[in-house]
């Protein structure tokens, strides 16, 4: 075991993780806090520990090693600030960090005057695929990255029900941007790495649902060049709860990959080039296999584009969603979080989704203001 854990938040992505935590056998949970007692003693009934109302109260009598933090969008700062205060070594936080700047920046201040490590679970970066999309890219693949696309889509029902009586007050409160894109921001940023968004220009509609977006249409600039067009909504009337589809071109070949697939779409990722250097394409393969990334080199007798491919699917490279959760807790464990997602890469993708927001309101591009000092 890595320690003692506390899950704030008996939510439904606090109920996730706690059964994934506690089926894995990562950690001892020791308390479950959330304002409705019911939830967190429902919570609590199933993996153990003692149920609680109050944050100060539950870290106060655990004095946990890890606090997971899965409150709704909007709520992480004040549990974060507090288990910071109360020393807790690692803090590992549900995507998005916070939905504003100014939250996310009081949070990072918290957890550096405390020294506690603060990691923020984007888990899609933990999927085969994307590393392998990242592999691309860092290998020069595609050579220079010039251009791409990324759209991610929720069903109608996710807003409307996901969060079953409490569906109506979360959607309201979150919106695509802080919900979906928090994810498409994150990705584009491990896929380009050190490239990051310079400029935002986005447009939304509000129509459908009361009090947050429906969809947002964004441009985002990179400070390579690159230029990216993003498309998200979770107003989509579809069989599938998800779609999720990125593309990346550039100067040598082209990157499709099928993420979470629509109707009637195969799920991978594929890169393809012009140049049809096979050996090249089997070497990086078998790179890929030392990684544990099952890919494979595959002949287009039929492609006037594109004679070779390199090619990987799900079905071979097979990944739990929370999985990513085991690779904090074993950084925790050994005592190094070099490689994870933390904080300032947390802060850099608020940043981004509120130059969005403030784009599609004032209809005007936006630039992505930071500190002169701040590292690349």
């Amino acid at each position: 075991m890595a320690g003692r854990c506390v899950v704030i938040g008996a939510g439904l992505m606090g109920n996730q993780h706690a059964e994934y935590l506690t089926r894995s056998r990562l950690v001892d949970i020791e308390g479950v806090c959330d304002v409705r007692p019911e939830a967190a003693q429902a919570l609590a009934s199933k993996v153990g520990g003692k149920a609680y109302v109050n944050v100060e109260q539950c870290l106060d009598e655990t004095r946990p090693d890890i606090a997971l933090v899965v409150t709704p969008d909007w709520l992480h700062r004040e549990p974060v600030e507090l288990a910071a205060r109360a020393r807790v070594p690692l803090i590992l936080c549900e995507k998005p960090l916070a939905t504003t700047v100014a939250d996310a920046e009081a949070m990072l201040t918290a957890c550096e005057q405390n020294r506690v490590q603060l990691g923020v679970l984007f888990l899609n970066r933990f999927y085969p695929l994307d590393r392998a999309l990242r592999y691309f890219v860092k290998a020069g693949l595609m050579g220079e990255v010039t251009h791409g696309e990324a759209r991610l889509d929720d069903s109608i029902a996710v807003p409307l029900s996901m969060w079953k009586e409490r569906s109506r007050e979360f959607s309201s409160r979150s919106s695509p941007v802080h919900f979906l894109l928090s994810h498409v921001v994150d990705l584009l940023g491990f896929y380009l790495e050190p490239s990051r968004v310079q400029e935002v220009s986005a447009l939304g509609g509000r129509k459908i649902l009361a009090g947050t977006w429906d969809w947002l249409e964004c441009v985002f600039w990179f400070d390579n060049g690159a230029v990216v067009r993003v498309k998200s909504e979770w107003v989509k009337h579809m069989e599938g709860v998800v779609e999720f589809y990125v593309a990346l071109g550039g100067t040598k070949g082209t990157a499709v990959y099928n993420k979470v697939p629509g109707f009637g779409v195969r799920g991978g990722l594929k890169l393809c080039r012009r140049d049809g250097d096979v050996d090249e394409l089997l070497a990086h393969a078998a790179q890929l296999n030392q990684q544990g990334i099952r890919a494979r080199v595959v002949a287009n007798e039929a492609s006037v584009g594109a004679p070779y491919s390199l090619e990987l699917y799900p079905e071979e490279n097979p990944h739990e969603w929370e999985a990513g959760l085991e690779a904090f807790v074993e950084g925790y464990r050994r005592g190094t979080m070099e490689g994870l997602p933390g904080a300032r890469e947390a802060l850099e993708q608020v940043r981004v989704t509120e130059a969005i927001e403030q784009s599609a309101r004032e209809s005007r591009p936006v630039q992505i203001a930071r500190p002169c000092s701040e590292p690349h």
